[in-house]
């Protein structure tokens, strides 16, 4: 049996894709700016040692070509080893964001996410109940 969540997102999923190119892309354009803002936000809350942290979190649209973008933090650039001499490695990224065994969590990207989270999918219904009008219209 299907959740009501499921349902509704496959029924959005549906709506979205018989939308016009126009309102496609002003929704496109609601769901970069709100991304943009949350990356700039946890920006401003990433521990900043030599800056590598903060320049890696980035806006990135969907690789499977869908309505939306992605923001990610850490990557090859703030991948370490774990220990001199040894292949293993981590992304301090996530250290950082969930600590280790010997540093305490100092979280920036899920409590950014968090806090603007509301606001995200308030613009986005927004988006998607214009984008709908107009292609009643």
């Amino acid at each position: 049996m299907a959740s009501r969540y499921v349902l509704g997102r496959q029924a959005l999923r549906r709506v979205l894709e018989k939308l016009p190119k126009t309102a496609k892309a002003k929704l496109q354009a609601s769901m970069t700016q709100s991304a943009n803002e949350l990356a700039d936000l946890q920006r401003s809350r990433a521990p900043e040692k030599d800056g590598t942290l903060k320049a890696s979190i980035r806006v990135e649209p969907f690789t499977k070509g869908g309505i939306g973008a992605l923001v990610k933090a850490g990557g090859p650039t703030t991948t370490k080893p774990v220990r001199k001499g040894q292949s293993a490695t981590y992304d301090y990224a996530m250290a950082q964001e969930l600590g280790t065994q010997d540093m305490l969590a100092n979280p920036f990207f899920f409590p950014s996410y968090r806090q603007s989270k509301t606001k995200i999918k308030r613009r986005a219904s927004k988006a998607v109940r214009l984008a709908v009008e107009e292609a009643k219209k």
